[in-house]
């Protein structure tokens, strides 16, 4: 059977971020690699057509924090800002200066969470996708993220309660699917499976359509 990888979800994005540096794409992207795209700003100026570069959005970022370093969501943005720089270290100490102004800045601890669940750090990932769902309990992605970090622990039962749950909240979000038919595959419960792997492709997921059409993989 081939190789196939749960669907981890995108980053948060918080509102005040003052410009886009990059071509606006997407929340809902295809998934590669097993994992959503990051979503992009939000412009507060409609007017405004000059694109800032992300040295440029830095560097205002930087002077804010500067003059006040108390301020939660500018640190979250410079986070933000880091993480779409391929720098994950400055945007988990970010994030992290966040948390401490805010403890329940759940964007900051979202990504932060996701930053822990690619490094490994299951536990940390764990914790912090717990806190959002505690400050949002109506967090899918949360929910998703967590059922993962459960699994990569060998956990299959809390992963699928987590999956489970956000099934309730979004049913129509095949991705949710997908991921609960690996935990269905991985416990033998191939009926279920099929089930959720039909699901997902009916709406629209490009792994589970895959999954269901290659021969070898037929359940």
């Amino acid at each position: 059977m081939k190789s196939i990888n749960l669907v981890s979800r995108r980053f948060r994005f918080f509102i005040i971020v003052a410009f886009f540096f990059s071509v606006i794409s997407s929340s809902k992207q295809e998934a590669h690699s097993g994992e959503k795209g990051s979503v992009s700003p939000v412009i507060n100026d409609p007017k405004k057509d000059t694109l800032l570069s992300p040295e440029m959005e830095l560097n205002r970022l930087n002077g804010l924090i500067a003059k006040d370093n108390r301020n939660a969501d500018n640190l979250y943005n410079r986070g933000w800002l880091y993480e779409k720089m391929n720098n994950p270290i400055r945007a988990e100490k970010d994030y992290s200066a966040a948390i401490e102004i805010n403890r329940e800045h759940s964007d900051a601890l979202y990504n932060r969470g996701l930053i822990y669940l690619k490094r490994k750090r299951y536990d940390l990932a764990i914790k912090d996708f717990s806190e959002v769902i505690r400050v949002k309990p109506g967090s899918a992605d949360a929910l998703c993220n967590r059922g993962n970090a459960y699994l990569a622990k060998g956990k299959s039962k809390n992963a699928l309660q987590d999956f489970t749950s956000a099934i309730k909240i979004a049913p129509q979000d095949p991705d949710l699917y997908y991921n609960r038919a690996l935990i269905y595959l991985s416990l033998g419960k191939k009926t279920k499976a099929l089930g959720d792997m039909r699901e997902a492709a009916r709406l629209g997921n490009e792994s589970a359509k895959e999954y269901l059409g290659t021969a070898e993989n037929r359940l």
